[in-house]
């Protein structure tokens, strides 16, 4: 197990090279988007901006005490 956690990338590694928001309008399908009720404010803001920028896209209630 511990050569296993060892062997990840360093933290932050993981990111994209390239930032994915330029290209939601590329998003093919139907997609709902949803957050917590106790997420932070620009969570809540990101999730309306996918949602409104997605082609077919839409944004559903919060879900209630997760965050």
């Amino acid at each position: 197990m511990i050569g296993t956690a060892l062997r990840v990338a360093p933290v932050g590694a993981n990111l994209d090279r390239a930032p994915a928001y330029g290209r939601l309008g590329e998003v093919a399908v139907p997609t709902l988007v949803i957050q917590g009720d106790l997420d932070f404010p620009h969570i809540v803001s990101r999730s309306r901006h996918v949602a409104a920028t997605v082609p077919g896209g839409s944004w559903g209630a919060a879900i209630e005490r997760a965050g």
